[in-house]
């Protein structure tokens, strides 16, 4: 990520550029977006989302009747997104992001977590957005959990979009912090401004991108006390220091990637195996440049679906050598289109500490 960036904001609502639709498939997508140079489908992903959008502008909430042929081209769609990543016709972070769209607009766990997959290889390179957070949000809900950072809504009888409830108040529980990394508005954001929070919490969002991505004040933050503290706690993890860094994410005191990418290797190697923290902290660290989190935030994702009876996308994590009853193995094209951008192959495990500490 650079840290003069280029901005195009995209808000997206109901009706919108990018929008998701009407009463199930409301939700706000943002993109603060660094332009890349097309690769050799761009043209084509561009037209693919062009028409998925125009597949959701109506002017009244489409019926289920009507809504059974945009369901039929969504299909069409994902299967011909497959196709050119089977292909490894995907290169530029915008690529992935917009391929992660389609997949966002599936049906089945399965496309939520490929549009969580593609959307977070789009922010290692080089796409700042939030998709990868509004998968990760519609996964969860498809498989009957709460959602952990705050983008499903539903609508209220006079037609208001309402927030869906929201998993806070544990310790491992998305903060605000992390959902302006993830380039979120809160939940107290959405219940006081509605979908204008995409506007209202918009300056807040891009000014701690901006800080957070500035190489100086990276390197000032380096040098702090709690940043030493983490790589040491990253060298040994244990269960006592798996509180400490809980305690440390809490009041924000993570600010360089590699803070991140360490308070993720003592949650993962000591902390809880059914949270879903040190994933979303590996993706933070691999979003702002920080390579090794690129694995890390494959066999965090691993270990959470087998907690969960899920099968692994990675390989990484095994469910006792028996795949779940009624979940089917994920595609191996589109797994391998992925590994190849994280550098995870089946038999590959994460260095959990890096070189320099």
């Amino acid at each position: 990520m650079k840290s003069a960036l280029c901005i195009i904001l995209l808000l997206v609502a109901c009706g919108a550029a990018r929008s998701i639709g009407f009463e199930r498939r409301h939700e706000p997508e943002i993109v603060l977006q660094v332009r890349s140079k097309d690769g050799p489908a761009s043209a084509e992903l561009r037209a693919i989302a062009k028409v998925d959008q125009a597949d959701r502008t109506f002017t009244k909430p489409p019926t289920a009747e009507e809504w059974k042929p945009v369901e039929a081209r969504d299909r069409a769609r994902r299967d011909r997104v497959l196709e050119l990543l089977k292909s490894e016709k995907l290169v530029t972070g915008d690529d992935f992001d917009t391929a992660a769209l389609i997949f966002q607009h599936g049906d089945t766990p399965d496309d939520f977590l490929t549009a969580h997959e593609l959307a977070a290889v789009g922010g290692m390179l080089g796409h700042v957005g939030n998709l990868a957070a509004l998968a990760e949000d519609r996964f969860l809900t498809k498989i009957g959990k709460i959602q952990r950072v705050g983008s499903q809504f539903h609508f209220a009888i006079d037609g208001a979009a309402v927030l869906n409830p929201v998993d806070d108040g544990k310790p491992d529980s998305v903060t605000d912090a992390l959902r302006r990394d993830l380039f979120m508005p809160t939940p107290t954001e959405y219940r006081r401004d509605g979908l204008n929070a995409n506007s209202t919490a918009f300056p807040a969002m891009s000014a701690r991108v901006e800080q957070r991505t500035n190489a100086k004040w990276i390197l000032e933050q380096a040098r702090r006390p709690v940043s030493r503290e983490l790589a040491h706690l990253a060298a040994k993890p244990t269960p006592k220091g798996a509180k400490r860094v809980l305690a440390i994410y809490r009041s924000d005191q993570l600010s360089t990637p590699r803070d991140y990418f360490h308070a993720a290797v003592v949650l993962y190697a000591a902390g809880d195996p059914a949270s879903l923290l040190p994933h979303e902290l590996a993706l933070v660290a691999a979003a702002r440049g920080y390579l090794p989190a690129r694995r890390l935030f494959a066999e965090t994702l691993d270990r959470y679906l087998v907690s969960v009876g899920r099968l692994p996308r990675y390989g990484t994590a095994h469910l006792n050598g028996v795949n779940p009853p009624g979940h089917a193995a994920p595609s191996a094209g589109l797994t391998g289109a992925v590994k190849s951008r994280l550098d995870v192959t089946a038999s590959a495990r994460v260095e959990l500490i890096d070189k320099d500490h």
